[in-house]
């Protein structure tokens, strides 16, 4: 029984490790191509690549919500040994993506098509080419955001992580090799990040082939209608998190100064993305739970407990490491401009963010129930709540007050989130 303990948890271990890989390889592209690209480019065409980039983003994340879906019910049908479903689930999800795609589509030429009516573009055909190539990378992108998913679902992070770092490094090697080839134009800088794209969707095509093409049926119109419909849901609790997360840089600007959004932004950035990477494991634990979850319900809880304890014993060293290291930390952010009062800054934000990577367990758990609209409904009373005191602070107390709302939403989120957690399974119980 030890024996098997142990092993779970190893693999586990393992997959998170694949994830990380998959987050930790684009980085370090991106850290080795960008000022090769500023220099090459100059700032101006640097610039507006940044803005194609932009547009990547919010493809990724306006999908209605399909790839997290998707991700629940192929573990689920993998759980029981349905591999006839998984390949009728994929197809049905590749469909859907397709179609999303095309929505895409048509929202970029109509966008376009009013700001070229009223002149707001300066150079109609370049922007239209740029439009083009945009329009066509929204299907590929959701198609290899599925692909990307199934592996997921199955999981096979080995595999999911070597399709995600070449899909998320498409961005940065698509220009490389674009001028290494001797264009240096925007829109063959978009084509050549389209061919990278498909290369991971290649990739996904080779390593998964039997889900591809196994099944009776070729799609399933019950699983797209599940799949929009509980997508939906993702895409509502995704649309608050642009509010949440610029509102303070926002009010800053307004309120103080620029320079005052710099101070608050770089350490902010810092401490988020160390807690973000510790976080990851959250996409390893959301199949973990949709599969225990079909079988076993209290089985699935009991692992989201047991997920709890083990990295709430990981965050405490490592918040007491940062509070201990936070003049270091601070000297390296701001340099000759560093004050002592930037200290309280990285105190703050590594208790917030520590709060937030817990959150990020519960927000699994209740993707696994079915529970999504709660997120969003708790989120929608965060930003009720959270604008009126972010703005109220910023105005009494200024950059600290910004930092102290932000970590006060972190840590209300987590609680909110584990507070309903709780109470839902304790009403099960009782409805049982």
């Amino acid at each position: 029984m030890l024996r098997t303990i142990n092993k779970d948890i190893l693999k586990f271990f393992i997959n998170y490790l694949w994830s990380l890989f998959g987050l930790v390889i684009p980085f370090f592209i991106a850290l080795l191509t960008v000022p090769f690209l500023i220099q090459k480019l100059g700032l101006d065409k640097f610039g507006l690549l940044t803005i194609c980039w932009a547009i990547f983003g919010f493809v990724n994340l306006f999908d209605f919500g399909v790839s997290k879906i998707f991700v629940r019910e192929i573990a689920m049908a993998s759980g029981t040994n349905e591999s006839d479903e998984i390949s009728v689930l994929l197809r049905s999800a590749i469909l859907l993506s397709f179609i999303v795609g095309l929505v895409h589509i048509i929202i970029y030429v109509s966008f376009f098509s009013i700001l070229s009516k009223f002149h707001y573009i300066s150079n109609p055909n370049v922007t239209w080419n740029l439009i083009l190539f945009l329009s066509l990378s929204s299907p590929v992108i959701l198609i290899g955001q599925v692909s990307k998913s199934l592996f997921d679902g199955l999981r096979l992070f080995n595999k999911s992580a070597l399709i995600q770092s070449i899909s998320s490094s498409a961005i940065f090697i698509g220009p490389v090799i674009a001028l290494a080839l001797g264009y240096n134009d925007v829109s063959s800088f978009l084509l050549f990040i389209l061919i990278v794209r498909m290369t991971s969707l290649l990739l996904a095509l080779f390593n998964g082939i039997k889900w591809y093409v196994g099944g009776t049926r070729l799609f399933s119109i019950k699983y797209m209608k599940l799949l929009l419909s509980k997508g939906i849901s993702v895409t509502l609790s995704s649309a608050s998190t642009p509010i949440l997360t610029l509102s303070d840089r926002f009010f800053l600007s307004t309120i103080i100064s620029s320079e005052a959004t710099g101070v608050f932004s770089a350490p902010a950035e810092l401490i988020s993305r160390v807690f973000g990477a510790i976080g990851m494991v959250s996409n390893v634990l959301y199949p973990e739970f949709s599969i225990n979850y079909k079988k076993s319900a209290r089985h699935s809880y009991v692992i989201f407990l047991t997920a709890t304890k083990y990295i709430a014993l990981l965050l405490i060293p490592i918040v007491l490491i940062i509070f201990i290291a936070a003049p270091i930390l601070s000297h390296y952010v701001y340099g000759s401009t560093y004050k002592k009062s930037f200290d309280y800054y990285i105190f703050l934000f590594s208790l917030g963010y520590a709060f937030n990577c817990l959150a990020q367990i519960p927000v699994m758990y209740l993707y696994t129930k079915n529970l999504i609209q709660k997120i969003a409904f708790i989120q929608f009373i965060e930003i009720l709540i959270y604008l009126p005191v972010l703005y109220l602070l910023i105005t009494i107390y200024g950059i600290l007050g910004a930092v102290m709302a932000l970590s006060c939403r972190l840590v209300f989120d987590c609680i909110a989130l584990y507070g309903y957690v709780i109470y839902e399974h304790y009403e099960s119980l009782v409805h049982d």
